[in-house]
């Protein structure tokens, strides 16, 4: 990796933020929001916050298809 190139550490930079966006989205799906909800709003914590960093993780996938 060479710093002179920027196209090549933006790239490379997308990716991970890509990969760690859905490693949280699926990671979230299976922890405890911590409060005491009962199923239903735990449910729908937990599917807000997958399709939040679904939404991002797709975000950094359009990013680097461009940055390519």
């Amino acid at each position: 990796l060479n710093i002179n190139d920027i196209s090549i550490v933006l790239f490379r930079s997308t990716l991970w933020m890509e990969r760690i966006s859905y490693f949280c989205s699926f990671l979230s799906l299976f922890l405890h929001s911590g409060y005491y909800f009962n199923y239903l709003n735990e449910f729908r914590y937990r599917f807000t916050r997958l399709f939040t960093f679904s939404i991002f993780g797709f975000f950094f996938v359009i990013a680097s298809v461009l940055l390519q």
